[in-house]
């Protein structure tokens, strides 16, 4: 079943994860310190589904901050939560590294990985991954389509599975700064350009006029990592590369971490890291709002639009992700198109143009 707005997948994502409600408090693991939009964006959205649950987070950590020292530091029967997204597999093998070595690692200890997409291009090294997962007595594995829910009902038949939509729904209704007036004619393709790019599609044979190609404008910051940068570092990338080259968008990225936002407790001493994803969030925003239309094969450009109400083409990438979770999700949304032919991308966006979201 599809559900007619991004509202009513995000009440879904609330009752599905309902059952988190019994922990009173968690270490979270494996925050996005990399520069892709869409997995902060997934990490704000646990933020503030943790906040619903009225969890606390005792500990964050990435995988490079990750520390056993650390995780000692709180009772055995404290969970630790692991960072959803889309790699859970063999794709992206360093990920599913870190969190088969968090299984092995803490089995006295409840373990939930939020909602994933998995993917396995070779049946030896999902074999592996069920012998490690299905040897953890407390595991509970969130899937964020169809054939990734009936994929790990198969083979980690000893974990609890459950459906549930991404994690970025948590943000909807989550207010969308007021920026300049948008572009009456240009169109953006929203296109990857890492090994899960569909390479059979090219933006240079789309044929619209006024179509700006780029990736998420995060990727272009000088400064790399900014979870990493400190003094001056940080000023020089604040002030100059995105305040004085950007002072619309700077000015209304301030006001926007000013929002009184209802995270409460939850956080304790990690705010930082929660405003450097807000601010990551922001800049897509920023990035898209002055667009008529989109055309993206991110699954977080065509969820970033369902929150901002942007009309778009939803595209394949370089294996079944995409299509699946629209299939699963987000098929009935009205301003929302899945296109797997090039040559009706542009009849397809078109015919979008006067569609309200």
């Amino acid at each position: 079943m599809a559900y007619a707005s991004p509202r009513e997948i995000k009440e879904y994502l609330l009752k599905s994860c309902a059952p988190l409600g019994e922990y009173k408090d968690c270490i979270f693991l494996d925050y996005p310190s990399h520069m892709n939009v869409g997995d902060n964006m997934i990490w704000l959205g646990e933020i503030f589904l943790l906040n619903f649950l009225n969890i606390k987070i005792s500990h964050i950590a990435s995988e490079e901050t990750f520390s056993e020292c650390a995780v000692k530091k709180y009772g055995k029967r404290i969970p630790i939560f692991l960072h959803g997204g889309g790699n859970f597999g063999d794709m992206w093998g360093n990920f599913q590294a870190f969190r088969e070595c968090i299984i092995k690692r803490y089995k006295d200890r409840p373990i939930v990985i939020f909602p994933q997409t998995i993917y396995y291009r070779d049946q030896a090294n999902l074999e592996n991954s069920a012998k490690i997962l299905n040897s953890h007595p407390d595991l509970t594995i969130f899937t964020r389509d169809n054939q990734s829910h009936e994929l790990a009902l198969e083979y980690f038949n000893r974990c609890k599975i459950i459906k549930a939509p991404d994690m970025a729904f948590a943000l909807i209704d989550l207010p969308v700064p007021n920026f300049y007036p948008k572009s009456k004619d240009e169109v953006l393709y929203l296109s990857r350009l890492d090994i899960e790019k569909n390479r059979i599609f090219s933006p240079q044979k789309i044929h619209l006029q006024n179509l700006a190609i780029n990736d998420w404008c995060s990727y272009k910051w000088r400064i790399e990592n900014y979870f990493c940068i400190r003094g001056s570092g940080r000023f020089v990338r604040e002030i100059w590369q995105r305040g004085i080259a950007h002072p619309v968008e700077y000015i209304s990225r301030v006001l926007f971490h000013l929002r009184n936002y209802p995270i409460g407790i939850q956080l304790k001493g990690h705010y930082p890291l929660f405003r450097r994803s807000l601010g990551m969030m922001h800049s897509a925003m920023f990035q898209f709002k002055r667009f008529r239309a989109i055309i993206t094969d991110r699954l977080h450009g065509h969820i970033l639009c369902l929150i901002m109400g942007i009309p778009h083409v939803f595209l394949p990438n370089a294996y079944y992700k995409n299509e699946a979770f629209y299939n699963t999700w987000t098929r009935d949304i009205s301003f929302c198109r899945f296109v797997k032919e090039e040559n009706n991308i542009a009849n397809t966006i078109e015919g979008l143009k006067n569609v309200k979201g």
